[in-house]
């Protein structure tokens, strides 16, 4: 389905994450889904981005091929911080350091937007370029013709592209 595309996991201080990532062509592009989906929603958009962008598409802990993480009384390691934080782990550990993030779901975008509460970036260095929201194929987002919507690192909206 991802033709080109390497699959491998990762480990985190959570779950094990499973990604598929594209050759490096350019800057790193974090692919989310948003739910109930997994990786393979990008299955279609992911290879028309490879001169633009290096990809990584990773399924969220619990979901497709990533170990379900396990949980407390407060069912922490379930929240949209917990997964944002694996997925900056995931970023860091293939060795990017600034990188974008898109998704076709709003709340995939505000989950990974708490892990940054400045435009500096994060203590361990890594540093979000900008997320957008990206209409995946046979979403409504598409259906409706929904333009690129930049996000701020805070989740708040942007212009159209």
């Amino acid at each position: 389905m991802f033709e080109g595309f390497t699959e491998s996991d990762v480990e985190t201080r959570g779950p094990v994450i499973r990604l598929v990532r594209g050759a490096l062509s350019g800057p790193p592009l974090l692919l989310r889904h948003g739910y109930p989906q997994i990786h393979a929603l990008w299955h279609k958009v992911a290879p028309t981005l490879s001169e633009l962008f290096t990809r990584v598409a990773t399924d969220l802990g619990g979901y497709g091929g990533s170990a379900k993480p396990p949980t407390d009384a407060r069912h922490v390691p379930w929240s949209k911080r917990a997964m944002a934080e694996d997925q900056v782990e995931v970023m860091a550990a293939l060795g990017f350091e600034e990188f974008f993030v898109t998704t076709g779901a709003a709340w995939a975008v505000k989950s990974i937007a708490p892990c940054w509460r400045s435009e500096e970036g994060r203590p361990d260095g890594t540093h979000l370029r900008r997320a957008f929201r990206l209409a995946p194929p046979g979403s409504e987002g598409q259906r409706r013709g929904a333009p690129l919507r930049p996000l701020s690192a805070r989740g708040g909206p942007g212009r159209d592209l």
